[in-house]
């Protein structure tokens, strides 16, 4: 198994059967962005285009892609 834990629904001690979800593995090499351009903007998309996307959850970072 591989990736990065989504989100963790048990704790340290807690006894668990096994029909529960105890985390959800998320694997991120490739992520999906949707995102809302101004009419007057959209000559300047096109399949292929690069993109730079920053998200206030990583205000230090820059993240590359392209419109697919």
């Amino acid at each position: 198994i591989a990736g990065r834990v989504a989100s963790l629904s048990a704790s340290l001690g807690q006894v668990v059967t096994g029909q529960e979800e105890v985390m959800v593995i998320a694997q991120l090499d490739q992520v999906w962005a949707s995102l809302k351009v101004y009419e007057r903007d959209l000559r300047f998309i096109a399949r292929g285009t690069g993109v730079d996307v920053s998200v206030s959850s990583y205000p230090d970072r820059t993240f590359r892609g392209t419109v697919d």
